[in-house]
């Protein structure tokens, strides 16, 4: 593991997101994305990567669904599925 990798947080995974892949989407699709990708790091951005696990993700999972989500609505849980797919 490179040095300080340990110390990557979820915040540094968006942001390299978006220097290497943003720029390839269209600009609608660009706009959603970046939507949803500040909410996640506004809920999560400061977890440590090491720390990450599918019970925060899920956490976040409920709180889409529950219409805490960056738009405001309620998340289906076929979407939320195809955001994180668990295992039957």
């Amino acid at each position: 593991m490179p040095a300080g990798a340990w110390r990557r947080t979820v915040s540094d995974a968006i942001d390299r997101y978006y220097d290497t892949h943003l720029d390839n989407l269209r600009p609608l699709t660009q706009r959603g994305r970046r939507q949803n990708l500040e909410w996640w790091r506004g809920r999560i951005g400061d977890v440590l990567l090491t720390d990450l696990t599918a019970a925060v993700v899920i956490e976040q999972l409920d709180r889409l669904r529950a219409g805490e989500g960056p738009t405001g609505k309620r998340v289906s849980n076929a979407t939320s599925k195809a955001l994180f797919p668990q295992p039957a």
